[in-house]
């Protein structure tokens, strides 16, 4: 309220902003050539909430005089802001309220900005989290020792080139909003190549069990995420589950027919130019995926793909299969417990090298399920 009484010097300009957005204001001045509220065309609800607001303003200085008696106010909120240690990238809140042993609900009536479960991270400036009275020294000590796997995950992204926050998204299965919000951009239209990003994680990949084989759908999933997930093909996973299109839902149950390293592999036939790849697998493109970005998971480069593929220009599309002249890299599910240097030492590899080919960052959280490429080498 006070940023936008100073933007348009009028209370009644600044709540009409409030309810319908200083954009559509700033327009209905323009268009009325005036800045008195009672002769801008405004929507309906506007019209009324202004006057509703005023009238609210003018009981709550004598109640009484209105009519209202015997009330009952609510007792003073009582809080101390505490501000966020610069090492700590965002606070779970409910994280926090399990380390202050109260209820995660107390915690947000004290931080009702807070639409969602964590402080926005990557905050500009250190972000203040408002805490019972007297508690600030036993939340800093004791949040920091809540295990990772009960806060939630953030993935750090490095912004590609041909990147925009709308393909971003899509590749996470988030709104472009939820972003925006996470890394308090000033400007979401305008992000670069090699910036960081902050991408709250989903609920993660569905559970495959092992009796049966089956995968779960989890809320904004793509097939084409799940058939990356398990080194599968897209058809095949689509041949397997009888289904004629893209189209799933959370809750539904997919078949999936894991390969295992014994299992005999069916000769390739030969690809068109009668080009023989000695080490040819395929990679099934997922959604937000550029050429330039296969290219660099597989340390390839992109002309090579091109070639391979019969490409005339770098455009691809979700579903489509690329062939790859490389050696199958190895993959690993991540475990309770594991970092990227204890996976590193088990496959005799540099931690920095894993973190590339999986378009992470060694301070990225790993969260179990995930399952990560493996590169061949460290060359």
């Amino acid at each position: 309220m006070k940023s936008l009484h100073k933007e348009f010097g009028d209370w009644r300009l600044a709540i009409a902003a409030y309810n319908s957005g200083r954009g559509r204001v700033r327009r209905a001045i323009e268009r009325a050539g005036t800045r008195d509220f009672w002769k801008l065309n405004l929507p309906e609800e506007t019209q009324n909430y202004v006057p509703l607001f005023m009238a609210a303003v003018v009981i709550s200085k004598n109640p009484q005089l209105f009519g209202f008696s015997d009330i009952q106010f609510e007792p003073e909120l009582r809080y101390e802001a505490v501000k966020i240690p610069k090492s700590w990238p965002y606070v779970d809140l409910r994280a926090a309220a399990k380390s202050l042993n109260i209820y995660e609900q107390d915690l947000r009536k004290l931080n009702p900005e807070l639409r969602r479960s964590i402080t926005p991270p990557n905050s500009k400036k250190p972000y203040q989290i408002n805490l019972p009275m007297k508690v600030a020294q036993t939340f800093l000590k004791k949040y920091p020792e809540i295990a990772p796997t009960e806060k939630t995950s953030i993935f750090l992204y490095h912004v590609q080139t041909g990147d925009n926050l709308s393909t971003i998204s899509k590749m996470f299965g988030i709104k472009p909003e939820i972003i925006t919000a996470a890394n308090t951009l000033d400007d979401p239209n305008r992000i670069y190549p090699g910036q960081e990003l902050y991408i709250p994680a989903k609920s993660g990949l569905g559970k495959l069990k092992s009796k049966n084989n089956v995968h779960t759908v989890s809320f904004g999933e793509t097939l084409s995420e799940i058939s990356n997930h398990y080194a599968i093909k897209l058809h095949d996973l689509m041949s397997w589950n009888n289904l004629n299109s893209h189209l799933i839902k959370p809750g539904q149950s997919l078949k999936i027919h894991l390969i295992s390293e014994n299992t005999p592999v069916k000769k390739n036939k030969k690809p068109s130019g009668h080009i023989t790849y000695r080490n040819k697998f395929t990679h099934t493109v997922s959604e937000g995926q550029t050429l330039w970005g296969i290219s660099r998971l597989f340390d390839v480069d992109i002309d090579s793909l091109r070639v391979w593929n019969n490409l005339v220009k770098s455009i691809i599309k979700p579903g489509q299969e690329l062939i790859l002249n490389v050696k199958q890299p190895k993959h690993h599910i991540v475990l309770k417990g594991d970092t990227f240097y204890s996976i590193a030492q088990k496959y005799n590899l540099d931690a920095k090298k894993i973190v590339q080919v999986n378009n992470m960052h060694l301070d990225s959280l790993l969260i179990v399920g995930t399952m990560l490429i493996i590169p061949t080498s460290n060359n």
